[in-house]
């Protein structure tokens, strides 16, 4: 990859874009960047060098460029819900700065590195934090880019001192693992020489037409693998089966039978498939199984994964990404099994009016079908420019309603709410909670805000 003098990351506060800058701060880069909102990553990377101003205003942009005598040197790499109106792309375009989306950076990072991709519908973060994990107490020192916090690693990158491959080398840099996020068929971007494939379900459909043209494009992915490559996959997974045809590498099932013998300390099935998966990777690069299987025994979870975020009034609080029905419906699940006779108040905020309208039956269906003592359904959280106003008319409303119809059929009496907003989330929560209660918060949007506030 160039060499830039100076990068600009727009959106520069996400967990996505923030790794990358704190990579590039570990290489020396002068990194600049920009958000709508303050916050502890924007101020985190500010007191590691990175110079950012809250908003967007493109003056910072035009700045930068007179400090370079070539607009080329410059690099602006944006977060992928930066649209292309944006003030400071605009203006990068008319300077004539290169521009990069955030996927399309680690698509060139990781020519220059063994690159193993960890990719699915589910569980990728969770996946990408134990494999990672495991290579770091077998003394491979990779670097790591989660889309989730990591206690060992206090954030959201491991930044290996392996150097990646130099203009002046043709060997690749020794290993760099990250997720490879299925939306927009971002994973496409990348250049692994492993892929670990999870699973395939329906979601984003507002990208993909459904869940065959889902299917496509992971075999054009997987077919993109180079024949000394891997593939790492879910034999369980009937969608993934499908791409095995594709596939001119190296194939290597998993399955939750593999782990059996394990003793996670993260519950739920779904958890023994992500350790699965994990530990069939790193017993292709040749670690051992006792490091295996102390790092997996050993990894207590991540942020937003099953996190338990503490007490409230005798009860304990857990929140979790989950925003997928199968995700959802796992969660509860595991949550019953790894406390059970404990009250459970599962709380739910749906994650964009799209996903929601598309899979409204299917949540319908898995909440209903839960074990769960009391279900708040707290209103959609909306991600701008993905709302059709189709989309529009779908509410948090309606699927509470739904379920409660669907509970009365089945003849169980659990209660059913729904709440507009977050401070009437949190009130409701309140109102029902009992001391040795279990409270799951389960989302990817800013319900997490209510979980941290219980606690407090």
């Amino acid at each position: 990859m160039k060499d830039y003098k100076k990068i600009h990351c727009i959106g520069i506060g996400g967990i996505h874009v923030s790794a990358l800058a704190k990579l590039l701060l570990s290489q020396g880069a002068e990194v600049s960047g920009s958000d709508l909102v303050k916050s502890k990553i924007t101020e985190e990377l500010q007191g590691t060098g990175a110079d950012i101003i809250i908003g967007h205003d493109d003056a910072k942009l035009r700045k930068i460029c007179e400090t370079c005598e070539n607009a080329k040197d410059i690099l602006v790499i944006y977060s992928d819900a930066v649209p292309e109106d944006d003030l400071e792309r605009m203006a990068a375009k008319k300077l004539g700065i290169p521009q990069m989306s955030s996927y399309e950076f680690i698509g060139e990072l990781s020519k220059d590195y063994y690159t193993i991709a960890v990719s699915g519908t589910n569980g990728k973060s969770t996946t990408t934090a134990m494999l990672g994990l495991i290579l770091e107490a077998a003394g491979m020192d990779p670097t790591v880019i989660v889309g989730t916090k990591v206690k060992e690693w206090k954030g959201n990158i491991r930044i290996g001192k392996s150097k990646p491959r130099t203009r002046t080398s043709s060997v690749r840099g020794k290993y760099l693992v990250t997720e490879a996020d299925e939306y927009k068929a971002h994973m496409l971007k990348l250049n692994p020489k492993m892929i670990v494939l999870t699973n395939i379900e329906a979601d984003h459909l507002d990208f993909y037409k459904d869940l065959d043209d889902i299917v496509k494009h992971f075999k054009e992915y997987v077919a993109g693998l180079p024949r000394d490559g891997v593939l790492i996959y879910n034999r369980d997974d009937v969608q993934i089966t499908r791409l095995l045809d594709y596939s001119i590498t190296k194939n290597v099932s998993f399955g939750v039978e593999d782990v059996s013998s394990l003793k996670l300390q993260v519950p739920g099935e779904f958890n023994k498939y992500n350790a699965a998966g994990a530990a069939s990777a790193a017993k292709e690069l040749g670690i051992s199984n006792e490091i295996i299987k102390k790092s997996l025994e050993n990894f207590k979870g991540t942020w937003r994964r099953f996190e338990r975020v503490g007490e409230c009034r005798g009860a304990l609080v857990i929140s979790d990404y989950a925003h997928h029905p199968t995700a959802v419906a796992g969660t509860i699940k595991a949550t019953r099994e790894f406390y059970p006779g404990r009250r459970l108040i599962a709380v739910f905020q749906p994650h964009q009016h799209n996903r929601t309208r598309k899979l409204f039956d299917d949540f319908v269906s898995v909440l209903a079908k839960s074990k769960a003592d009391v279900i708040i359904v707290s209103e959609i959280y909306d991600v701008a420019g993905r709302t059709s106003d189709k989309d529009k008319k779908v509410s948090s409303k309606e699927l509470a309603q739904e379920t409660r119809n669907k509970k009365q059929e089945i003849k169980d009496d659990a209660n059913v709410l729904y709440a507009k907003d977050l401070k009437e989330t949190r009130s409701m929560i309140l109102h029902y909670i009992k001391p040795e209660d279990v409270v799951l918060v389960m989302g990817a949007g800013d319900i997490d805000q209510v979980a941290r506030k219980l606690v407090k």
